[in-house]
Order: C-alpha cells, then structure tokens, then sequence
C-alpha cells in the first residue's frame, strides 16, 4: 500500500468522524453553543402517597425569560414538576429563588432561550 493512500485513508477517517460529531452536535446541542441551556423538563422534592396535585401554572409560547413563578398556599407545597409541551432543543432550566419545599410559599425562576418556543406547565404538589 503506497503512502499517498494510507494518507487518504487516514484523512477519510477524521472527515467521516467530524461529521458525525457534527451531525450529533447540530441534533443535541453539544458543540458550538447548539442552543442547549438545559432539559425539557424539571423535578423538585418529593410525592407522598397522600400528596395531591394543588396547582397548574402555564408558561405561554414566547414568554420572555428569565420569568419567576410564585406559589403560596396554606398547605405544605412538598413538590414540583415543570414540562414543556413538545420537544425543542433549546431547554429550560428550574430552581428556586423564594421559598422553599416543605413550606407555603415558593417562587420558581425559570431560565433558557430569550423567548420560549414552546408551551411549559408547572405542577405544584401539596400535602392536605
């Protein structure tokens, strides 16, 4: 095997491996700041047995975020669940700035893409 063609080889190896990473990068956000700021959904605390659903909360398409989402109830909130509404590859990312789990009051910030290009619910579960 002659040297010009190990060489091709070789070269034919790298190209197809960029590529694929690419590929990969350009489907999940990996490389180049594919626009991936976090995951289509979030959990927080914990569901008891007797825990009930409390509250909703809809986050519309092209919300600007950041945005806060604030929540008190005269009941233990024990946990919370956000979901967008159909996937995209730019995520959204939940914490709690206000409050806490396992008291009446919480204040979500929900942070990803300037604009959300999809439709996100909050479930607030609560003890009775």
């Amino acid at each position: 095997m002659s040297k010009c063609y190990t060489a091709r080889v070789d070269w034919l190896w790298i190209i197809s491996i960029l590529l694929l990473n690419v590929s990969l990068s350009h489907q999940w956000g990996f490389w180049f700041g594919g626009g991936q700021t976090g995951e289509l959904s979030a959990f927080g605390g914990a569901i008891g047995p007797n825990d009930i659903l409390c509250a909703k909360k809809l986050i519309g398409r092209g919300t600007k975020l950041p945005i806060n989402i604030p929540f008190s109830i005269s009941i233990p909130i024990r946990a919370y669940y956000a979901e967008a509404v159909e996937y995209d590859r730019r995520g959204f990312m939940v914490g709690i700035k206000n409050g806490a789990l396992n008291t009446n009051s919480i204040t979500l910030f929900i942070s990803g893409p300037r604009t959300l290009p999809y439709f996100v619910i909050v479930d607030f579960y609560c003890t009775p």
